[in-house]
C-alpha cells in the first residue's frame, strides 16, 4: 500500500521545526532550574534552617533557665511584684522555646516529606530530561531531513512531452538487443 503525503507548505514544517528547537532549549533550561532549586531546597533545609533553629533552641533554653533562676531568686527574697514579672518572663521564655521546638519538628517533617514527595518528581523530571536531550533532537534531525528532501522534490521540474518522446522506449531497446545477438 502506497502512502502519500499531502504537503501544502514547507513553511509550516519549518515553523514546526523552529518551534521544536525553541521548546527543547526552554524545556532544558526549565529542567535545570527545577533540579537546582530542588537541590538548593534540600541543602537549605538540612543546613542553614536546621542549624539556625538548633542555635535558637539552645539560646531560648538558656533564656528559660535564666528566667527560672531569676524567679527562684525573687521568690527567695519574697518580692511579690517582682515575682509576677519573673513568672511572666518564664512563661514567655517557655513559649519561645516551644516555638523553636515546633520549628525543628517542622523542618524534620519537611525533610521527611521531601524524600517522599520531591524525589519521585525529580526522577520523573530526569526521565523527561532524557526525552528532551535524546528523542526531540532526533525528531528535529528527522524534520531537517524531511524538509531537505521535500525542498529538493519541489525544485524538480516535471519532464516535458518532448523529453519523453526523445528518450528510448523499452521496445526499441529490446529490438536492438535481439537483432545484435541473432
Amino acid at each position: 500500500m502506497v502512502e502519500t503525503a499531502n504537503v501544502s507548505s514547507l513553511d509550516a514544517l519549518q515553523r514546526l521545526r523552529n518551534a521544536l528547537v525553541i521548546y527543547v532549549e526552554k524545556a532544558g533550561h526549565t529542567i535545570d532550574e527545577a533540579s537546582s532549586d530542588s537541590i538548593r531546597l534540600r541543602h537549605w533545609l538540612q543546613g542553614e534552617k536546621t542549624e539556625h533553629w538548633k542555635r535558637e533552641y539552645k539560646q531560648r533554653l538558656k533564656k528559660l533557665e535564666d528566667a527560672r533562676g531569676e524567679l527562684l531568686s525573687a521568690r527567695m527574697s519574697n518580692l511579690t511584684e517582682v515575682s509576677m514579672l519573673h513568672q511572666m518572663a518564664v512563661k514567655r521564655a517557655q513559649r519561645e522555646l516551644e516555638e523553636a521546638e515546633q520549628k525543628l519538628r517542622k523542618i524534620k517533617r519537611w525533610l521527611r516529606d521531601y524524600d517522599q514527595r520531591v524525589l519521585p518528581l525529580a526522577k520523573q523530571l530526569e526521565k523527561f530530561r532524557t526525552v528532551i536531550d535524546g528523542d526531540l533532537p532526533k525528531g528535529i534531525a528527522f524534520l531537517d531531513h524531511a524538509l531537505n528532501s521535500l525542498d529538493q522534490y519541489a525544485r524538480m521540474t516535471a519532464p516535458s512531452i518532448s523529453d519523453v518522446s526523445t528518450s528510448a522506449t523499452p521496445e526499441s531497446d529490446d529490438a536492438n538487443t535481439t537483432e545484435g545477438t541473432a
